[in-house]
């Protein structure tokens, strides 16, 4: 089976198993439905890895890197699996809102250090720092009027770590590191951008203004942008597996 065909045949994997169980929150929405597909992703990384190891050839002197990038982003997931269910047992209790806030900033910090995992050559950045920047700006200029006082400095700190995170996944994107395949930067890039639309819609709905089937477009973005996050660890550092 070559890289290829191996990486097609875990992503259908990773679809598959996280459609099947986010279906399960919506039929049934609740505290222990809600994180099924993440924690079940975080497994999948786990399985995939070993079920590669064996016939793997590798690229010489990646292991430990693609080792460290795949702990990152399952550290990530199950933080990202606690938040989700201090979100869902949220219900306008102010705490559990903040403890579910808490997660999901370390969840992308371990994100932040899976992307930075690597040393590697940045190059025109400015013009994405810029693009991120002015989200992050006209995000504030929306939310921080309408939020409490006690939630502001949350709302900043966690509108920077995650705008952080979108850029350190555009900059694994266009390195020029060669440790990554192309569909792993990918991956991780695509799953940053729908991450950070599921949470834009979600602040802007609690905070600013009532947006239309917000709940279903949330986590159905949310289930998707993890999804591809956790996808990015299926080809990070094979080169072919033996037939």
């Amino acid at each position: 089976m070559t890289a290829s065909s191996l990486f097609v045949h875990s992503t259908s994997v990773y679809f598959i198993t996280s459609f099947v169980l986010s279906l399960l929150y919506f039929v049934r929405p609740n505290y222990v439905t809600k994180p099924l597909p993440i924690i079940a992703l975080s497994g999948l990384i786990s399985w995939n890895r070993s079920r590669t190891t064996g016939g793997a050839k590798r690229v010489v002197g990646t292991s430990s890197t693609a080792s460290l990038y795949d702990f990152y982003i399952s550290i990530g997931l199950m933080l990202s699996s606690c938040g989700d269910v201090m979100l869902e047992l949220d219900d306008n209790n102010k705490d559990y809102f903040i403890a579910g806030l808490a997660a999901f900033l370390l969840a992308h910090l371990s994100y932040i250090c899976a992307f930075t995992s690597e040393a590697a050559q940045y190059t025109n950045m400015l013009a994405f720092i810029i693009i991120i920047g002015i989200y992050y700006a006209i995000m504030m200029s929306f939310l921080l009027p309408s939020v409490e006082s006690d939630l502001v400095l949350p709302i900043i700190v966690y509108g920077l770590v995650i705008s952080t995170m979108l850029l350190f996944g555009t900059a694994r994107y266009i390195s020029t590191s060669h440790t990554y395949t192309h569909e792993s930067k990918l991956s991780s890039l695509v799953g940053s951008i729908i991450f950070l639309l599921s949470d834009t819609i979600l602040a802007l709905d609690k905070f600013a203004f009532r947006i239309t089937s917000a709940k279903t477009i949330i986590m159905l973005t949310y289930y998707i942008g993890q999804t591809f996050i956790a996808i990015s660890t299926c080809k990070n550092y094979l080169e072919e597996v033996k037939k």
